[in-house]
């Protein structure tokens, strides 16, 4: 499930502007660094000028606002290197200068910004093994990105719902990270709006929802339920329910057996959802439980490619 429109244009203008000033406060630093004519340092504060720049770009999704979205959460490591050899930089310039005005200040800022988005990143990973269900990917040939997915509030909106704490909402992107064409206004503009989606595990059909209509971008349903057209399957003791499926699409009935890979449908933007894309999570007793795919345990900005 997504949220509201008005609270999606908040929070992305939101983000928008954290992009845009977190690397303000050393960005001063580049003429201090002219002025004194140290080459170290200023390589070192264009380094952490871009280095901070990638590492909130990947962890914040504010590239959706354009339609595209960062592709490799590996890219908030290799920022973070960028800003530690850039910190370097910066003492050994500072220690030829004698002195780069406020060097130390924002040298605090970096390594206080690395430390918290830190944190959150292990906020979103903490999980219980023991609990978790194994399932397969349900969507095929591609490569697909989570744009809300973890153990935290902080990378996964759902998480405040008990039944969802670990859901997963999934899109598919293209060669540039793109998840649709850009300032898409239709559905079918997508990436993923059509693919078929496939059971993630051997199990029974316990619920099927169809006929209900696919909305249109950044306006959610509130006619029927959250989840719209969706498919609960019962596996290895939880409920799986995959949601958004495109209306009239549902491939199976309740009671059904399933396997493994079966069709039960494709992926669509029905129900309260901003864009069209897969909804995944697997619940018992009323309690989220985690899930891996492949062993992997995914998280805002993990990617799965399939054939």
């Amino acid at each position: 499930m997504n949220v509201p429109r008005h609270v999606l244009i908040k929070f992305r203008a939101v983000a928008i502007a954290v992009a845009l000033l977190a690397p303000v406060a050393p960005l001063h630093a580049i003429g201090d660094a002219f002025r004194l004519r140290s080459a170290i340092a200023v390589a070192s504060t264009v380094a952490l000028e871009i280095g901070l720049v990638f590492f909130v770009a990947t962890i914040l999704p504010i590239t959706a606002v354009l339609g595209v979205r960062i592709r490799n959460a590996w890219l908030s490591l290799a920022a973070a290197a960028v800003v530690g050899a850039a910190l370097a930089g910066l003492s050994v310039a500072e220690s030829r200068a004698q002195e780069i005005p406020d060097a130390g200040l924002d040298a605090a800022a970096a390594l206080a910004l690395l430390a918290v988005t830190a944190a959150l990143q292990w906020s979103a990973r903490r999980f219980r093994r023991v609990d978790a269900i194994a399932l397969c990917f349900p969507l095929r040939h591609g490569e697909f990105a989570v744009f809300q997915g973890g153990s935290s509030r902080f990378s996964n909106h759902h998480h405040r719902a008990p039944s969802q704490r670990y859901a997963l909402d999934i899109t598919k992107i293209g060669p540039l990270g793109a998840s649709s064409v850009l300032f898409a206004t239709a559905c079918r503009q997508s990436n993923i709006f059509g693919e078929p989606v496939y059971s993630p595990s051997d199990g029974v059909v316990v619920r099927v929802a169809d006929g209900y209509r696919d909305g249109e971008l950044s306006e959610p349903q509130t006619s029927g339920p959250p989840a719209g057209n969706a498919v609960e399957i019962e596996i290895a003791g939880a409920t799986v329910l995959l949601a958004h499926l495109r209306s009239g699409s549902v491939a199976v009935e309740p009671s059904q057996r399933v396997r493994a890979g079966d069709l039960i449908g494709y992926a669509g933007n029905s129900g309260n959802t901003s864009e069209p894309h897969l909804h995944i999570h697997a619940e018992r007793d009323g309690r989220g439980v985690p899930m891996l795919f492949e062993g992997r345990f995914l998280v805002r900005n993990s990617r799965m490619t399939r054939s």
